[in-house]
């Protein structure tokens, strides 16, 4: 009697691999801090994290969504102008692949009808002689030393077009008539 054939056996086991997303997207705003004073357009940027992903990033300024950023860093450009000056919420939801969602809100302070200054930085371009820079606009102010040098005994300052063009009209005449008086004195001890 011939022997039966059977197939081999067949293993049912199966290896799955799946990762369980438990907890919702974590969100912080970066930028701008929370109680800032802001104006013109500025940078706001949010740091996200999930177990699994973050997917995209809301962010709603006054509870109405300004812009939807997909990939990190997360962030837009916010132009103040178009908000009244006072207080506004600015508010980051994070999405995972789940749809579960994490916020985070901060206020600012819009000011754009009285901007504060930036504290003032000096650059000094060579030892210190000379007329400083006059300021470069309301913001920011940088003030430009030069140091006079001399050819064939005329005192002068060497070319440099942002000294010359950082002056006021006022202080480019004033320098002009000191450099026109200098040169007649020295031609003036030439000649004697």
């Amino acid at each position: 009697m011939p022997v039966p054939h059977f197939p081999p056996p067949v293993s049912n086991d199966v290896d799955i691999t799946a990762t369980i997303d438990k907890d919702p997207p974590s969100v912080t705003i970066t930028n701008p801090t929370g109680g800032s004073t802001v104006f013109g357009s500025i940078d706001v940027d949010a740091s996200a994290t999930d177990d699994v992903g973050v997917i995209r990033v809301e962010f709603f300024v006054d509870g109405s969504l300004v812009n939807t950023d997909t990939n990190a860093p997360f962030g837009f450009v916010l132009d103040t102008t178009t908000l009244t000056d006072g207080s506004h919420t600015i508010l980051a939801r994070a999405f995972d692949a789940e749809g579960k969602t994490g916020t985070d809100t901060i206020t600012v302070n819009v000011n754009n009808t009285n901007p504060p200054l930036e504290s003032p930085t000096r650059k000094i371009q060579e030892p210190v002689i000379g007329p400083p820079k006059a300021a470069t606009g309301p913001a920011k102010r940088t003030t430009l030393v030069q140091l006079p040098e001399e050819k064939n005994g005329i005192p002068f300052f060497k070319e440099n077009k942002d000294f010359w063009l950082g002056l006021a009209v006022g202080s480019q005449i004033l320098l002009i008539i000191f450099l026109i008086i200098l040169i007649k004195r020295s031609r003036k001890k030439r000649n004697n």
